[in-house]
């Protein structure tokens, strides 16, 4: 996958749950999304198989049970909203907003350098 491919607002908090759990299965993927998304099942499902297509996940089968997984890391999938962030709403740089999440603990110290150098590389 190239960094040019782009994760959608809707396919975000997808990847944000299985970036921090790894494995899922899409029930527990959508158990998660509940909360904060008004989806039914079908649309996890279709979302997720899109994202398969695109190259953003990937599926292994286990006991008749698909388990999802990230192919990109948490940082090559946020250099688009970085770069939203900081011209978009901060009017600052995307280090700067690097920095801001690395102090908040969005980012660890190596996902931040990785961010760093996709921003830079795709300038």
């Amino acid at each position: 996958m190239t960094n040019s491919q782009e994760i959608t607002e809707s396919e975000f908090p997808i990847m944000k749950i299985l970036w921090e759990n790894g494995e899922l299965s899409i029930r527990e993927v959508h158990d998660q999304l509940v909360s904060t998304k008004d989806w039914a099942y079908s649309t996890t499902k279709t979302t997720m198989d899109r994202m398969i297509k695109k190259g953003l996940l990937d599926r292994k089968r286990q006991h008749n049970v698909y388990l999802y997984h990230p192919l990109i890391s948490k940082a090559q999938g946020m250099v688009k909203w970085v770069r939203f962030f900081a011209d978009g709403f901060l009017g600052s740089s995307p280090q700067q907003v690097v920095a801001m999440f690395t102090e908040s603990g969005t980012l660890s110290i190596s996902e931040a350098n990785e961010l760093s150098a996709l921003i830079e590389e795709d300038q």
